[in-house]
């Protein structure tokens, strides 16, 4: 059976909402609102504005793709790929499974 594994995708989204602020002037209440740091505290999502982030999806995934070549690999060829595994975490999986050899 395959195994199953845990992506993380990027993505984005927009919503819109209101601040409700006390000034002397617009330009005031203005001013509050960007000053203040926090998002509205409610807010609605605008229609058609999710979007992935194909530019970061590898990179946000890098670690569990090496570790996923190193599982799909067969034995034998293992010691091929320790010159193309950067991240720690798989080097630490990948020295597990030339062990087994």
């Amino acid at each position: 059976m395959k195994e199953v594994y845990e992506f993380q995708i990027p993505c984005t989204w927009e919503c819109c909402g209101y601040y409700h602020v006390e000034a002397y002037s617009l330009e005031g209440a203005i001013k509050k609102a960007e000053d203040t740091g926090d998002l509205p505290e409610q807010s609605e999502y605008i229609d058609g504005s999710f979007e992935i982030n194909y530019d970061v999806v590898e990179e946000a995934n890098r670690i569990l793709l090496e570790i996923m070549k190193i599982k799909q690999t067969p034995k034998e060829k293992l010691p091929l790929l320790m010159g193309q595994i950067e991240s720690e975490e798989a080097k630490t999986i990948l020295n597990e499974r030339l062990k087994e050899l």
